[in-house]
């Protein structure tokens, strides 16, 4: 949803040695640049008028501003980082111009090899900026949001920036723009041009850009001890989803967090009006009442009458499979809910 979210959490408690954590939690940040475009206006909306929304424009950059004044220890990005974020540079535009303090190593390694070296077919050179993603400097990305005279990246050299997959960050695999008309298919594949540089086609590009770290523990470093990975599915069929802790001990950990990827869950009943069952319609094309209730009426319809969803999909239990076509991963709720059972 274009929505500005942000709230911070202060934690204190008594330990061996008293600590105190600040930390950020942010969502459906959205980002100054959708549907290849950097407008303040979603140009594509219903009725073709200029429709203001907070995924564009100062709004991003006035939340990271006091995201940045509470100065917390670790920033947890649960959810819609990037809108429609196929594009490799729409990553670093939505969240590294406001966020690479937090991130190491930045640029994500991932992005300085394939798919993220070729625009149309061509391989990018240093410095190049190219339409639509008009802010990306290959390879050096953003410089520090904090202070511009030094290059991007966390100054500690240790990560503190923590994503979650939200609907929006799927958007590319299930065909679904949040503004305007997608320029890609259901199945990721380009249908307009020109085609933006670096897209990748499932949820490959915020992995690789946020959560490089799951595929590569490694890169954790000294925190290595400190993740638990479920699940690192490129693909988007199985989710992702982990648990990171702060604080204390890595045996003794002050605080963990569950980062669960509950829009997967979404998809396995079939709901949103994007899903991959292929029915991305609630309303009749030619609808134009507004009332909430012929809204409601009209999805109550299309659910009775095409069946593309399941009220009764339940992840805790084994024999309640993802609804047909939704992915090719039938069981993946259930895997998801006895990782996290087990690891809790």
């Amino acid at each position: 949803m274009p929505l500005l979210l942000s709230a911070h959490l202060s934690i204190s408690v008594p330990v061996a040695v008293n600590q105190s954590l600040i930390l950020a939690l942010i969502s459906d940040t959205g980002g100054p640049a959708a549907s290849g475009t950097t407008f303040y206006y979603n140009v594509g909306s219903e009725g073709g008028g200029f429709t203001p929304t907070n995924s564009f424009g100062p709004g991003p950059y006035a939340v990271s501003r006091l995201v940045q004044e509470w100065n917390p220890s670790e920033l947890l990005g649960i959810g819609d980082l990037a809108y429609n974020g196929g594009g490799s540079t729409i990553q670093d535009i939505s969240i590294g111009q406001y966020y690479n303090n937090f991130m190491y190593p930045y640029p994500s390694p991932a992005y300085l090899g394939s798919p993220y070296t070729t625009i149309n077919g061509s391989s990018v050179v240093s410095g190049q900026k190219s339409w639509p993603y008009n802010l990306y400097d290959y390879p050096n990305g953003f410089s520090n949001p904090v202070d511009v005279n030094i290059p991007g990246g966390s100054p500690d050299q240790r990560n503190h920036f923590w994503g979650a997959l939200g609907n929006h960050d799927y958007g590319l695999t299930v065909g679904y723009a949040q503004v305007g008309v997608t320029p890609y298919t259901i199945k990721g594949v380009p249908t307009g041009g020109p085609v933006g540089p670096s897209s990748a086609r499932d949820v490959e590009s915020f992995v690789d850009y946020v959560l490089p770290f799951l595929s590569n523990p490694d890169l954790l470093g000294p925190d290595r001890s400190r993740l638990n990975v479920g699940s690192v599915d490129k693909g988007g069929n199985s989710g992702v989803y982990y648990s990171i802790s702060f604080g204390g001990t890595p045996e003794a950990p002050l605080v963990e967090f569950f980062i669960l990827d509950t829009a997967r869950l979404n998809g396995n009943s079939g709901f949103e009006n994007w899903n991959p069952s292929g029915s991305k319609s609630l309303l009749d094309p030619q609808e134009t009442d507004p009332s909430k209730q012929k809204y409601i009426d009209a999805v109550l319809k299309d659910i009775r009458t095409v069946g593309n969803y399941s009220f009764s999909y339940d992840p805790s239990n084994p024999e309640s499979l993802a609804y047909a076509g939704t992915t090719t991963d039938p069981l993946n709720g259930y895997t998801q809910f006895t990782w996290l059972k087990r690891s809790l």
